[in-house]
Protein backbone atom coordinates (compact mmCIF):
# COMPACT_ATOMS: atom_id res chain seq x y z
CA UNK A 1 0.00 0.00 0.00
CA UNK A 2 1.22 3.58 -0.84
CA UNK A 3 2.57 5.65 2.19
CA UNK A 4 0.35 8.92 1.53
CA UNK A 5 -2.95 6.43 1.48
CA UNK A 6 -1.70 4.92 4.89
CA UNK A 7 -1.02 8.09 6.56
CA UNK A 8 -4.54 9.50 4.64
CA UNK A 9 -6.55 7.29 6.21
CA UNK A 10 -5.04 7.58 9.81
CA UNK A 11 -5.72 11.06 9.64
CA UNK A 12 -9.28 10.57 8.78
CA UNK A 13 -9.81 7.85 11.68
CA UNK A 14 -7.81 10.71 14.47
CA UNK A 15 -9.52 14.06 14.49
CA UNK A 16 -7.44 15.25 16.71
CA UNK A 17 -4.04 14.49 14.79
CA UNK A 18 -2.99 18.52 14.92
CA UNK A 19 -3.09 18.59 18.46
CA UNK A 20 -1.36 15.76 19.36
CA UNK A 21 1.38 16.41 16.60
CA UNK A 22 1.51 20.19 18.66
CA UNK A 23 2.16 18.50 22.01
CA UNK A 24 4.91 15.36 20.38
CA UNK A 25 6.86 18.14 18.73
CA UNK A 26 6.93 21.25 21.21
CA UNK A 27 10.14 23.54 21.03
CA UNK A 28 12.81 23.45 18.48
CA UNK A 29 12.56 20.87 16.18
CA UNK A 30 15.14 19.75 13.24
CA UNK A 31 14.51 16.78 10.68
CA UNK A 32 17.52 15.62 8.33
CA UNK A 33 16.90 13.73 5.50
CA UNK A 34 19.66 13.00 3.09
CA UNK A 35 19.45 16.32 1.08
CA UNK A 36 17.69 18.52 2.93
CA UNK A 37 17.53 19.72 6.87
CA UNK A 38 14.10 21.36 7.88
CA UNK A 39 13.45 23.00 11.35
CA UNK A 40 10.10 23.91 12.96
CA UNK A 41 8.74 25.20 15.87
CA UNK A 42 6.54 23.52 17.86
CA UNK A 43 5.34 21.47 14.98
CA UNK A 44 5.17 24.64 12.31
CA UNK A 45 7.78 24.76 9.61
CA UNK A 46 10.04 27.89 9.32
CA UNK A 47 12.51 26.99 7.15
CA UNK A 48 14.54 24.22 5.14
CA UNK A 49 18.34 24.37 3.94
CA UNK A 50 19.45 22.05 1.15
CA UNK A 51 22.68 20.53 1.65
CA UNK A 52 25.58 21.10 1.28
CA UNK A 53 24.90 24.54 1.67
CA UNK A 54 23.01 25.15 4.60
CA UNK A 55 21.61 28.15 3.78
CA UNK A 56 18.24 28.50 5.18
CA UNK A 57 14.90 29.99 3.07
CA UNK A 58 11.49 29.53 3.98
CA UNK A 59 9.41 28.83 0.27
CA UNK A 60 5.78 29.86 0.48
CA UNK A 61 4.70 26.76 -0.46
CA UNK A 62 5.06 25.32 2.70
CA UNK A 63 4.10 27.75 4.94
CA UNK A 64 1.98 26.57 7.53
CA UNK A 65 3.40 23.37 6.66
CA UNK A 66 3.23 21.13 10.24
CA UNK A 67 5.35 18.02 11.56
CA UNK A 68 2.79 15.31 12.41
CA UNK A 69 4.66 12.34 13.04
CA UNK A 70 6.80 9.83 11.28
CA UNK A 71 5.81 6.82 8.93
CA UNK A 72 8.23 3.64 9.05
CA UNK A 73 7.85 -0.11 7.50
CA UNK A 74 7.72 -2.40 10.47
CA UNK A 75 7.30 -6.01 9.54
CA UNK A 76 5.91 -4.98 6.27
CA UNK A 77 3.57 -2.43 7.52
CA UNK A 78 3.91 0.89 7.77
CA UNK A 79 3.51 2.44 11.46
CA UNK A 80 2.97 5.84 11.72
CA UNK A 81 4.12 7.58 15.07
CA UNK A 82 5.55 10.67 16.49
CA UNK A 83 8.51 8.84 17.88
CA UNK A 84 11.19 8.95 15.45
CA UNK A 85 13.15 5.97 14.30
CA UNK A 86 15.96 5.86 12.16
CA UNK A 87 14.96 6.03 8.16
CA UNK A 88 11.28 6.78 8.81
CA UNK A 89 9.85 9.00 6.26
CA UNK A 90 8.63 12.47 8.46
CA UNK A 91 4.97 13.41 7.46
CA UNK A 92 3.90 16.82 7.24
CA UNK A 93 0.81 18.26 6.80
CA UNK A 94 -0.62 21.50 5.05
CA UNK A 95 -4.19 22.38 6.44
CA UNK A 96 -6.49 23.81 3.90
CA UNK A 97 -5.88 21.31 1.41
CA UNK A 98 -7.80 18.04 -0.26
CA UNK A 99 -6.76 14.69 1.59
CA UNK A 100 -3.58 13.45 -0.52
CA UNK A 101 -2.62 16.65 -1.67
CA UNK A 102 -2.28 17.80 2.28
CA UNK A 103 0.37 15.65 3.21
CA UNK A 104 3.90 15.84 2.51
CA UNK A 105 6.62 12.37 3.04
CA UNK A 106 10.10 13.46 2.61
CA UNK A 107 12.65 10.84 1.55
CA UNK A 108 13.97 8.53 4.08
CA UNK A 109 15.42 10.72 7.53
CA UNK A 110 19.17 10.35 8.93
CA UNK A 111 18.70 12.79 11.52
CA UNK A 112 16.22 14.11 14.35
CA UNK A 113 16.24 16.41 17.49
CA UNK A 114 14.49 18.71 19.81
CA UNK A 115 15.22 21.31 21.41
CA UNK A 116 13.42 23.12 24.70
CA UNK A 117 11.85 26.26 23.17
CA UNK A 118 14.07 29.11 24.50
CA UNK A 119 12.29 31.18 27.60
CA UNK A 120 11.13 34.38 26.84
CA UNK A 121 13.28 37.22 27.46
CA UNK A 122 11.97 39.47 30.50
CA UNK A 123 10.15 42.70 29.27
CA UNK A 124 12.29 45.36 29.31
CA UNK A 125 9.66 48.67 31.14
CA UNK A 126 9.54 51.84 28.42
CA UNK A 127 9.32 55.36 29.66
CA UNK A 128 5.56 54.56 30.26
CA UNK A 129 6.50 51.89 32.36
CA UNK A 130 8.22 53.52 35.31
CA UNK A 131 6.52 55.71 37.71
CA UNK A 132 8.56 58.92 39.04
CA UNK A 133 8.21 59.61 42.40
CA UNK A 134 7.79 63.10 43.24
CA UNK A 135 10.74 65.11 44.23
CA UNK A 136 11.31 64.91 47.89
CA UNK A 137 12.85 67.64 49.92
CA UNK A 138 16.08 66.57 51.93
CA UNK A 139 14.83 65.57 55.68
CA UNK A 140 14.62 68.94 58.13
CA UNK A 141 15.89 68.16 61.50
CA UNK A 142 14.26 70.47 64.11
CA UNK A 143 16.30 71.97 67.54
CA UNK A 144 15.18 70.54 70.53
CA UNK A 145 12.44 73.45 72.33
CA UNK A 146 14.15 75.30 75.29
CA UNK A 147 13.54 74.53 78.60
CA UNK A 148 10.29 76.39 79.82
CA UNK A 149 10.59 79.67 81.56
CA UNK A 150 7.41 79.37 84.00
CA UNK A 151 8.57 79.16 87.51
CA UNK A 152 6.04 76.99 89.91
CA UNK A 153 5.48 78.35 93.06
CA UNK A 154 3.93 76.29 95.94
CA UNK A 155 0.53 76.80 96.62
CA UNK A 156 -1.29 78.62 99.19
CA UNK A 157 0.70 80.99 100.93
CA UNK A 158 -0.83 84.78 100.42
CA UNK A 159 3.10 86.01 100.79
CA UNK A 160 3.85 84.66 97.42
CA UNK A 161 0.55 84.92 95.73
CA UNK A 162 1.14 87.20 92.52
CA UNK A 163 0.03 91.07 92.84
CA UNK A 164 -2.11 91.92 89.98
CA UNK A 165 -2.52 95.41 89.98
Amino acid sequence: MDPRTVVVQLARRFSNLLELAAKAFEGEVTVETVNTLYRFHNGVFVSRARKPTRAYEAPSSMRDMRLVGFLAPLNGVWAFSPQYKQGALAVFYKPGLPDEKAFVLTTSTVGFSVEAAPRPYPRIPTSSDVFRRPPQKPPTFRRPQPPSLTRIMPAGSPANAPKLF
